[in-house]
């Protein structure tokens, strides 16, 4: 499952009239290895999301865009992606919001601002 929409920024995408927040996790992928984000994990985190009470609306791959040494062993820079519905406005829904993908492990993407969005792994 790839994301549609690609780039920096803020970490505010818009879709279909409802605002939209993206978010990103780390997969602690190594250069040579197999990428981390598989199918079944995406369906794993986005399970763990929506016990959370968080609503998933894609959960995909991306890249923090950093630039690192090529080196079998070292960080691939890989991303797990999910857009998420902010469908309760305000900054205190907000705030909870981004408390609850932080204690998940997601950061908001403005945290990594050379990130790209890209199409996951088969598999």
């Amino acid at each position: 499952m790839a994301l549609g929409a690609c780039g920096g920024g803020s970490g505010l995408a818009l879709g279909s009239g409802a605002e939209t927040l993206r978010f990103a996790k780390p997969t602690g992928a190594l250069q040579c290895d197999a990428p981390r984000v598989t199918a079944a994990d995406r369906q794993k985190a986005q399970a763990l999301l929506e016990a959370a009470g968080v609503r998933v609306q894609v959960l995909g791959c991306g890249g923090d865009g950093r630039a690192r040494i090529t080196l079998c062993g070292a960080e691939s820079g890989e991303l797990m992606v999910a857009d998420v519905s902010a469908a309760a406005a305000g900054p205190v829904a907000l705030a909870e919001l981004t408390a609850r993908m932080a204690a998940l492990g997601f950061l908001p993407w403005a945290t990594w601002p050379d990130a790209r969005t890209q199409a996951c792994p088969a598999g």
